[in-house]
């Protein structure tokens, strides 16, 4: 299963990497209008939100339409035994790069959150499947998140052409609430309407 996963995780950042700085834009742009046109960020009092890299779903736009509505926005920090920590994230957040490439929030200059009432966790992801299963980047640490905070509501972003009839899934991946991308909005796992 493990090395399954790994030459997909390859297949597609390869194809990622591929798509021309036009390309990507457009389709960025259309799951942001689709993210908008859904109505799901006004539903919740805080997001969760990673801090996209050049080969993610860019989500800066995302950042920046909370902030403008007073919205409050969380970003993660990977931490030791595969644990994510998510901070409160403004225009005056301290980040430092991580191993991974990632900005991550500075733990020591940042307020933790403490409470998820009322949230919504934008989950990254390489590929999702229709039942909203995901191929992440093989951390597990958005799937342990997400198993210990059930009630928290999980929208993967992606790409249409990354969105697979079925992933392999090991028992302890978790799936999406709703999956998001340039071309559709969807309920996957029935739990959430």
């Amino acid at each position: 299963m493990h090395d399954i996963k790994n030459q997909l995780r390859l297949k597609i950042r390869q194809q990622r990497k591929k798509m021309t700085e036009k390309e990507k834009n457009e389709y960025d742009n259309r799951i942001y209008e689709n993210i908008l046109n859904y109505g799901i960020l006004t539903k919740y009092e805080l997001i969760l939100v990673y801090f996209s890299t050049e080969i993610e779903v860019n989500t800066h736009k995302i950042i920046n339409y909370c902030h403008e509505n007073n919205i409050a926005v969380a970003i993660p920090k990977c931490e030791k035994n595969q644990n994510m920590k998510f901070y409160y994230y403004n225009k005056n957040s301290i980040l430092e790069k991580s191993a991974y490439g990632i900005f991550e929030p500075v733990p020591e200059k940042n307020k933790s959150v403490e409470n998820f009432n009322n949230t919504l966790c934008i989950v990254p992801g390489l590929s999702f499947d229709k039942q909203g299963y995901r191929l992440g980047y093989g951390g597990g640490f958005y799937d342990r998140f997400i198993d210990k905070n059930p009630d928290i509501t999980t929208v993967g972003i992606c790409y249409s052409e990354n969105i697979a009839d079925k992933l392999p899934i090991d028992f302890y991946d978790k799936n999406v609430d709703y999956l998001i991308t340039d071309k559709t909005v969807e309920v996957c796992n029935g739990k959430k309407k």
